[in-house]
């Protein structure tokens, strides 16, 4: 019997030039959104990650201001005092730092290089290259006063009749400065809240602000190893039915001091704030002195736009001063020093003795002691920094301003 023996013929047919066309056509529209979207997010990625370098950045610049008065920055960044005292704590290295156009008042040091006389102009400067990371900024700082809407109707807006605090330094007295458009904030919160809670817009933010109520709270406390501290509490309330029952009250609040590092003791509190008028109480203070420490608590109220001489006269505000006990001429330890008018204060004293010490602002002076404070962010650019006839000119592309950060610097001594 014959095996017959079969062969197997292979097929050498392959693909076909269309087929291949076909199958990179195919994979180019899969293939290629895939990396656009790669590149997309890497992008947004990077820009995020910039935008909080630029954002902490700004946050940074605006601490080390606070820190110090507005001279003391200022003859640092006019180059009349040496050193990085102001800026070398928020910034992790600049190229150099520039002042741009505004001091409208000559900066003048005494014998031991303390610049003398209160800041009353506007400054502009620069921070130039700074390194934050793998990349680099340009820093624009604006320093201005409040800006006078109604000159007829708000001629004291942004000035304080106050003591003058020169001898005032940041180791043993503590201040708060109320933000300004904290009120706007707050009455748009609740507008929202109105908004998810009854599913209707029928109270607007500002109906909100004149029908919202606040108490301030000042805790002056004393722990354990004679260390002081100073909190300042804002609570605000609505009346009942407009939002979610456990919404009714929106509270924020700050450590404004404490002497852990310096160990000097509390001498003063300024608490600078924007009143909430009305023909009815809406405002009330509580200070907190378990401790019975001898401070002096200012309560400066600033005029603001909603400032005439009809809600001036009808600001009536509570003070509770809250003590263990009284000194020995049975009044109390704490000394509250405002420019409110006296005979419109409900003030209470909760201590053994019978008197609560209140007293005018002394030392008077109209004074501009808070300034607005305006900090944008670019991206480095060699570029726009120029000179003409010996002086540094400034021109930056707005196209490259990654952040712009707002907020209130109080000018005080150091």
């Amino acid at each position: 019997m014959k095996t017959k023996n079969r062969i197997k013929k292979q097929s050498n047919k392959g693909f076909t030039l269309i087929e291949v066309l076909v199958a990179i056509l195919i994979l180019s529209i899969i293939v290629v959104p895939l990396l656009s979207a790669f590149v997309v997010s890497a992008n947004t990625n990077a820009k995020a990650r910039r935008t909080l370098r630029a954002t902490t950045l700004a946050q940074n610049v605006l601490e080390e201001l606070k820190a110090h008065s507005v001279e003391k920055s200022a003859a640092q960044y006019n180059g009349i005092v040496g050193g990085n005292a102001v800026v070398s704590a928020a910034l992790a290295s600049y190229e150099t730092v520039l002042h741009v156009d505004g001091v409208h008042k000559v900066l003048e040091l005494d014998a031991d290089g303390v610049v003398q006389g209160r800041s009353r102009g506007r400054y502009d400067f620069v921070l130039k290259g700074v390194a934050q990371g793998s990349a680099k900024f340009d820093v624009e700082v604006l320093i201005r006063k409040p800006e006078v809407k109604d000159p007829a109707q708000l001629s004291g807006v942004g000035e304080l009749d106050m003591v003058n605090i020169v001898s005032m330094n940041r180791n043993d007295c503590a201040y708060y400065a109320q933000q300004p458009g904290e009120h706007q904030m707050i009455g748009a919160e609740y507008a929202r809240l109105r908004r998810n809670f009854a599913g209707i817009s029928d109270i607007s933010a500002g109906e909100f602000q004149d029908i919202m109520t606040r108490t301030i709270t000042i805790d002056v406390d004393r722990v354990a190893g004679n260390n002081e501290t100073v909190k300042v509490t804002y609570t605000y309330q609505i009346p009942t039915g407009d939002v979610e029952e456990s919404l009714r009250s929106y509270t924020q609040y700050s450590t404004v001091f404490d002497n852990y590092a310096s160990q000097e003791e509390l001498e003063a509190v300024y608490l600078y704030y924007d009143p909430l008028y009305g023909v009815t109480t809406r405002d009330t203070f509580v200070i907190n002195n378990p401790n019975d420490l001898e401070v002096d608590i200012y309560l400066i109220k600033m005029k603001d736009d909603e400032y005439n001489v009809f809600n001036n006269a009808n600001y009536k505000p509570y003070v509770y001063l809250n003590e263990t006990e009284a000194r020995e001429d049975n009044t109390s330890n704490a000394k509250i020093c405002t420019n409110m008018i006296h005979t419109n204060m409900y003030n209470y004293y909760n201590g053994a003795g019978t008197g609560l010490r209140v007293a005018d602002l002394g030392n008077a002076e109209t004074m501009q002691n808070l300034y607005d404070v305006t900090i944008r962010v670019y991206r480095h650019d060699a570029g726009a920094f120029g000179s003409s006839g010996g002086e540094t000119v400034i021109d930056f592309d707005e196209d490259k301003k990654i952040a712009t950060f707002t907020g209130t610097v109080l000018d005080k001594a150091d």
